[in-house]
């Protein structure tokens, strides 16, 4: 990982702003549950995602990676375009009783070993507390945490608290839709509390990114 980010930041607003590779291309072997879905908007815009590409092009060894609210895994899939030594993949999907959401979690798994084949899939679906969500973080510490699609500022600042003290020393988390009102003052106000500044970036939704 990064001894410190700071010195990366602008080749990475760069790569933003001029690569001209976009979703669409990034995620050509991906599985969807639709698959219409490729003509998303989105998917023609290369500042959606394609950060974590650039990160994948930047980073050091990456072993161990937590994504909140995995569906499909795109953004780490983004991630290990470029990368093939991932160890462990934590996805967290939050759900309790107002949530009955049925996500077809088999087409992340697939999504998530098309690129990285050897590494262990560990999937919680439940809440943020239980103990086996948390049993799965002893003997992992986190190189990245990825935050996608939290759109409250009290989840925002519930999951940044409880999950922080597992990334290790230098590690990344990463905020996406950070543009989102709730989200910003949330990501703020914790970075607030640890003494540091989130590097923001223009992406379609907004991204921040915290090093611990």
């Amino acid at each position: 990982m990064f001894n410190d980010f700071h010195q990366y930041k602008d080749l990475l607003e760069s790569k933003l702003k001029n690569g001209i590779i976009t979703p669409k291309i990034l995620f050509n072997s991906c599985s969807f549950i639709h698959d219409n879905s490729r003509q998303a908007p989105a998917f023609y815009d290369n500042t959606w995602s394609t950060i974590y590409y650039y990160l994948g092009q930047m980073v050091g060894d990456v072993e161990n990676i937590c994504e909140v609210n995995f569906t499909l895994g795109l953004f780490t899939c983004a991630f290990l375009k470029q990368k093939s030594d991932l160890k462990n993949f934590i996805g967290f999907y939050p759900k309790d009783k107002q949530n009955k959401n049925i996500v077809p979690f088999r087409l992340g798994r697939s999504n998530i070993h098309r690129k990285a084949r050897k590494c262990n899939f560990f999937l919680h679906e439940g809440g943020l507390y239980d103990d086996g969500f948390i049993d799965k973080f002893k003997k992992i510490n986190l190189d990245m945490l990825i935050f996608s699609e939290i759109n409250s500022y009290n989840n925002t600042l519930e999951f940044l608290d409880y999950l922080y003290p597992f990334v290790k020393e230098n590690g990344l988390i990463i905020v996406d839709e950070y543009n989102n009102k709730e989200v910003k003052e949330a990501t703020n106000a914790f970075c607030d509390s640890k003494n540091k500044k989130p590097f923001v970036f223009k992406t379609r939704y907004g991204t921040a990114i915290l090093q611990k």
